[in-house]
């Protein structure tokens, strides 16, 4: 019943859709009305499944993928966890299958990648619903499911949404079947597009990293200048090893110490030394270091006066700005 509901907010939100630029009327008039066409369907008939109905047994061997990817491989401890489920319990969900668009005699996975790979290492049936939907009703119901399952994550999602908007798939139609907002799909193609899909699949699903971490990620990515030996990195069977968690810490610690050296080397300090030019005195008069790294600026003063000349220093700040400007305006003026 959840994802009964789920549907019918969704559909709600598509009534809201008739203030669509008039560029995007194709959206309106096309994709938008056919995802409200086939959410109606989906929602009518979502308890039918939950019931039981319309349920068959199907060889895995006759069953083909979904033309959109929507699983990173790397997570087999929840695999077998699924898997040894189904051995003792049998498979309490139907997978979503539909007759294949190309080969009339064999099916396409809309959602249940998981359970049927599991139903066909334990050389059984998959149970699963045969609906006859065409490409966007598919989109639609695979993406609905996604955003319905929790143990998808972040950045499955963001691939899929890359995955769509490659394959021409309007924007609204990522949105609605994600249901996502404008902003968050923004930002899911961004790191998905601006990561190297390789990179990606080197790490994995990440269960446990957002889209915070993914997107401090993607900002050390884009500064790492060592972009093209990264892959050695991963190819390593210490980096294999890892659970995709760890396989993400080591990415993202692996950027960062780049990223920080490399300013290192760029920015460099420069110091010296001032004293006052009359030093009747030297025991007392004020001693400074002055520091310059990169845009920063420094003062420190010692000695006995020291302390005393700073404040006296910090109280004549404005009108050191004041004349500081006068200075800068005069020489514009020069030039």
């Amino acid at each position: 019943m959840a994802r009964k509901n789920l549907l019918k907010n969704v559909i709600s939100s598509l009534g809201e859709e008739r203030n669509i630029h008039p560029q995007n009327s194709y959206a309106l008039k096309g994709a938008s009305a056919k995802m409200k066409v086939t959410l109606e369907s989906l929602a009518e008939n979502a308890q039918k499944v939950m019931d039981g109905e319309n349920i068959v047994d199907i060889d895995p061997e006759k069953i083909d993928a979904s033309f959109i990817k929507d699983r990173l491989a790397g997570d087999e401890e929840a695999f077998q966890a699924l898997k040894q489920s189904m051995q003792e319990r049998g498979q309490d969900t139907p997978i979503l299958l539909r007759v294949h668009p190309e080969n009339p005699q064999r099916y396409m996975v809309v959602f249940g990648h998981r359970r049927l790979r599991a139903a066909d290492q334990l050389g059984r049936p998959v149970r699963a619903v045969i609906k006859q939907l065409d490409d966007i009703e598919h989109v639609l119901s695979q993406g609905q499911e996604n955003a319905a399952r929790a143990d998808l994550s972040f950045i499955e999602k963001a691939l899929f949404a890359r995955n769509l908007l490659e394959k021409n798939y309007p924007k609204q139609v990522i949105q609605s079947a994600l249901s996502i907002d404008a902003t968050l799909l923004s930002r899911m193609l961004s790191i998905s597009q601006k990561i190297p899909q390789a990179i990606i699949e080197a790490i994995g699903p990440a269960p446990a990293v957002g889209r915070d971490r993914w997107e401090l990620c993607k900002r050390q990515f884009i500064a790492y200048r060592h972009k093209n030996k990264l892959l050695d990195h991963l190819t390593q069977d210490k980096f294999k090893a890892m659970g995709s968690n760890e396989r993400f810490d080591f990415v993202l610690d692996l950027t960062a110490n780049k990223t920080s050296r490399s300013k290192e080397k760029k920015i460099k300090s420069q110091s010296y030394k001032w004293a006052p030019k009359n030093q009747l005195s030297p025991k007392y008069q004020p001693q400074g270091i002055i520091t310059r790294t990169g845009q920063k600026f420094s003062l420190s003063l010692s000695t006995n006066q020291g302390l005393a000349f700073g404040e006296y220093i910090s109280n004549q700040l404005d009108t050191l700005y004041e004349a500081f400007e006068k200075t800068q305006n005069e020489r514009n003026d020069k030039l």
